[in-house]
């Protein structure tokens, strides 16, 4: 079959399918019942005796979970912990883990993928610069981690592997052109063109949120001052009604008043709506993308936001472009994204040989 739907030649099909069988990659099933020639053999992705380790590296929780290759985690396995400030703890910790969820079992762990905050070298894979989580500053956790387990490890910077995640495994399989809009903690994007992840000179790219809006406004970690994201993110929705309400609120707690009615906070969320439409029509107008996905809490902050937000956005961005984009929520999160991150990077691996 695949040697008829791709014109390729019988016996360089079955190579690449025997070595991709050896790799793990694919698993025999049931014998297939082709009525030309000989009975095929029936191939899938494998599901039984191999897996992929996700890894979300962020500043409130680090979890390290098992996947699939086609992006289903398996989440009642999960390890989860409070990262420490000490980097050679993290280490530590993460390899603990990762011992623990590849030990005792006859399924095989293929390599292992990160998502990460921060600036992410592409060539040298250092976390360049991360203000959210900075024990992982000037460290390369992908290669001290392959080090550590010897399993083949890669760090992606989290919208970047949002977006692959959002292509290998979401709603966008299909499309050549679109954003991924990180919108939680901080802003930054994956971006998806003509059918390739934007990668930039070194894989630093999407940093919307270090964009200055307000020279005057509050200092940002990077260090400059009035950037986007510290104004329209959920954690500027939290600072700002704390220093209101002179509360100590978490995101989490902040949200979950909101939706249960027992705190209003209209002003400032019309406020963080306006900056973040801001960014959203930025983004519109630089890249005219087909489809922009939308990742984080703030989207479930309330049952209209995402409706208010387009609104917003619609005032903002060029007319012809706007009427050109869709917007909406993503279909998948960060653990997806590690896995994404990994799978493609296999597949990259694996090309080379087959050829």
């Amino acid at each position: 079959d695949l040697s008829r739907e791709t014109g390729i030649s019988a016996p360089t099909v079955s190579k690449a399918v025997n070595d991709l069988l050896k790799l793990g990659f694919l698993e025999e099933t049931t014998q297939s019942n082709n009525s030309l020639g000989r009975p095929g053999m029936k191939v899938r992705l494998a599901t039984q005796k191999s897996r992929v380790l996700g890894i979300v590296l962020d500043s409130e929780e680090c979890v390290v979970v098992p996947a699939l290759l086609d992006g289903t985690t398996e989440d009642e396995k999960a390890i989860r912990f409070t990262p420490p400030d000490d980097y050679l703890d993290l280490l530590k910790q993460l390899a603990a883990a990762i011992a623990s969820l590849s030990a005792g079992s006859d399924v095989s762990v293929l390599g292992i993928g990160i998502s990460s905050p921060g600036l992410i070298s592409f060539s040298s894979q250092t976390s360049l610069l991360v203000p959210s989580m900075e024990v992982l500053g000037s460290q390369c956790i992908a290669v001290d981690l392959e080090r550590e387990t010897g399993f083949t490890t890669l760090a992606m910077q989290e919208s970047r592997a949002l977006c692959l995640a959002e292509n290998l495994f979401g709603s966008a399989r299909f499309l050549k052109d679109f954003v991924m809009m990180d919108v939680g903690t901080w802003l930054s994007l994956g971006i998806f063109s003509n059918g390739s992840l934007f990668n930039g000179n070194d894989g630093l790219t999407g940093q919307l949120g270090h964009i200055t809006v307000d020279p005057a406004g509050s200092r940002c970690r990077c260090g400059n001052q009035g950037c986007l994201g510290t104004i329209a993110t959920d954690k500027a929705l939290t600072a700002s009604v704390n220093a209101r309400s002179g509360q100590s609120l978490t995101v989490a707690e902040l949200f979950q008043r909101i939706r249960s009615g027992a705190m209003r906070v209209d002003a400032e969320l019309s406020q963080v709506t306006d900056y973040l439409a801001i960014g959203v029509a930025a983004v519109i107008n630089l890249f005219n993308p087909g489809t922009i996905y939308l990742h984080g809490r703030m989207l479930g902050v309330t049952s209209d936001f995402l409706g208010s937000l387009i609104r917003s956005v619609r005032q903002r961005a060029l007319p012809p472009s706007f009427e050109q984009c869709t917007i909406q929520a993503a279909t998948v999160n960060r653990l997806h994204g590690a896995v994404a991150a990994i799978v493609h990077h296999l597949t990259l691996n694996v090309g080379p040989r087959l050829g």
